[in-house]
C-alpha cells in the first residue's frame, strides 16, 4: 500500500479547502487539470494526497477556482 505524500496537516486543511472549492464550481478534476494546463490526472494526484503541488501550481489551481490563498498566523 503506498503511503500518501500528504502528511502534514496545513496541506490536508488547503486540498480540503480546494476540493470544496471545485465541487462548488461544478468541475471535474479533468476540467481543472486542462484550465490549469497540467499533466492529465495531476489534480486527482493532489486531491488523493499522492503529490503536493509547488507553491506556483497551488496559485494556479487557486486561480482557476477563483479562490484565496492567506497566510494567517497560527493561534498560540
Amino acid at each position: 500500500m503506498k503511503t500518501p505524500a500528504i502528511t502534514y496537516k496545513p496541506y490536508k486543511k488547503i486540498v480540503t479547502a480546494m476540493v470544496k472549492a471545485r465541487k462548488k464550481c461544478n468541475y471535474t478534476q479533468a476540467q481543472v487539470d486542462y484550465k490549469i494546463g497540467c499533466a492529465d490526472g495531476l489534480v486527482s494526484k493532489w486531491e488523493c494526497g499522492d503529490r503536493i503541488p509547488s507553491f506556483f501550481m497551488l496559485v494556479c489551481w487557486s486561480e482557476v477556482l477563483d479562490v484565496e490563498i492567506k497566510a494567517v498566523p497560527k493561534l498560540k
